[in-house]
């Protein structure tokens, strides 16, 4: 019995010593994977030499997949190895830009390239840096999506990528499969691949409930956004603060909105609706003498300000010697005055003075088609929210606006939903051509918010 126990012993013993030793190999194979903190002795070929004082024959290339600023601790992916690192920093690390200047580790975002310094003897970052080599796009809104092939096209460029692009959204890992032709994106490639694709403005839902009253004529949506109504209608929109309007026959009004990434937000229109019927002080500036304004088909008298009900109208201008003008003018404020630019039968126009404060002329909209160039914005419009830039580079604005999609007539920014070219997944929302309709259509709320910025 005794000897029999002492053998139970001696393989207890083994067993223990076998457990121990896969346990090492464990610790091992998780510290190669980025779950602990790492020494000299295992960090990636290049920065391993960096570490031990000598000279790096090639420097690994990394892309950061998240940085903690509260724990001084960077995720690192390594493209050498195709393993995941975790580096710890301090207030002493020289964080710098491709160009050698320093700057913030905050800007050290996850899907930035880059290349590492050696350790201190705490096992601490000394430098991370910008890779000069790799390329980087903020802003983009054109660009689309071809899974099939390995493609993503921005602007009119075609670039691979593989199993190895990360895509981030909110500084979390995301996936390709969630980004629509609604987002604007920063993308960072190295020669014609894509390394990483960063979410810079999502998009969530906007679902209306009780949409009867205003099925068929618009909402508006900001200063960006024009949409037909439809039955218990959803749509994609980027994500930010917006004044929703609705307009129909004498009923209407306005509320504040949050659009969340990746939530719904339901708007009861039943609750915006008002007390009907409601009227608009209009007034129309017409510089031609003798022009004859016709409001749904009668011709009024615009020398005072007329009472028209909110909705949809009808508007028609003639004058001797000039190009009949027509649009359907959505009634949606208290008052507005509208301004009337008619082309001579020579050719040229008259001078209208929304034009002279640097104002769009009536319904006109001018894209730009710069290929690859960056996105620019003309005057005072907004953000624009999608998908009509040309761009693939930095967005730069040249005065009051705020990163446009490529419009350069104020306030007729894209809806975010009439690209050509969408992402890989598709979009839900029931929007139109924005620059298409508002080449028809006016809206007496945009057009009274452009003539007061302008004065």
């Amino acid at each position: 019995m005794k000897k029999n126990y002492g053998k139970q012993l001696i393989l207890y013993g083994m067993l223990l010593m076998l457990a121990g030793f896969l346990a090492g190999c464990q610790m091992q194979g998780e510290e190669r994977a980025g779950s602990g903190r790492y020494s000299a002795s295992s960090l990636p070929v290049g920065a391993k030499e960096q570490a031990s004082g000598g000279e790096a024959k090639e420097e690994a290339l990394f892309l950061v997949v998240s940085n903690n600023s509260a724990q001084e601790e960077l995720r690192l992916y390594n493209y050498e190895n195709e393993l995941e690192y975790r580096y710890y920093y301090t207030v002493g690390t020289a964080f710098l830009d491709k160009y050698g200047q320093q700057v913030s580790a905050v800007n050290f975002t996850p899907g930035k390239a880059v290349h590492i310094g050696h350790l201190d003897t705490d096992g601490k970052l000394t430098e991370v840096r910008i890779a000069e080599e790799a390329w980087e796009y903020d802003d983009v809104v054109r660009f689309s999506v071809q899974p099939e092939e390995g493609l993503f096209k921005i602007a009119d460029d075609k670039y691979a990528y593989n199993s190895e692009l990360f895509v981030f959204s909110d500084d979390k890992i995301s996936s390709l499969a969630d980004v629509t032709k609604n987002d604007k994106l920063s993308i960072v490639g190295l020669k014609k691949r894509i390394l990483s694709v960063t979410v810079t403005t999502g998009h969530g839902t906007l679902q209306l409930a009780n949409t009867e009253l205003f099925e068929g004529s618009f909402l508006e949506l900001g200063r960006n956004i024009f949409a037909k109504i439809t039955p218990d209608m959803q749509m994609e929109i980027p994500e930010g603060e917006y004044v929703l309007t609705v307009a129909n026959d004498g009923w209407g009004g306005s509320c504040n909105i949050s659009i969340r990434r990746g939530e719904t937000t339901t708007v009861d229109l039943d609750a915006i609706k008002g007390e009907g019927p409601s009227y608009c002080q209009l007034m129309f500036a017409v510089d031609i003498e003798g022009a004859v304004i016709k409001v749904d088909g009668q011709e009024v008298d615009y020398s005072e300000p007329l009472q028209i009900r909110y909705g949809v109208h009808s508007i028609a201008v003639e004058a001797d010697g000039y190009e009949d003008w027509s649009k359907h003018l959505y009634v949606n404020s208290p008052e507005a005055t509208i301004l009337i630019e008619l082309e001579s039968k020579g050719g040229s126009s008259t001078q209208n003075d929304e034009q002279t404060e640097g104002e769009a002329s009536a319904g006109s909209t001018e894209e730009d088609s710069s290929g690859n160039a960056s996105t620019e914005n003309g005057s005072s419009g907004d953000s624009s929210s999608g998908n009509n830039s040309s761009g693939n580079g930095s967005s730069e604005n040249n005065s009051s606006g705020n990163g446009s999609s490529g419009n350069s007539s104020s306030g007729n920014a894209s809806s975010g939903n009439n690209s050509s070219s969408g992402s890989g997944s598709g979009s839900s929302s029931s929007s139109i051509d924005y620059d298409q309709l508002m080449q028809d259509y006016l809206s007496t709320l945009r057009w009274q918010s452009l003539l007061n910025s302008a004065w």
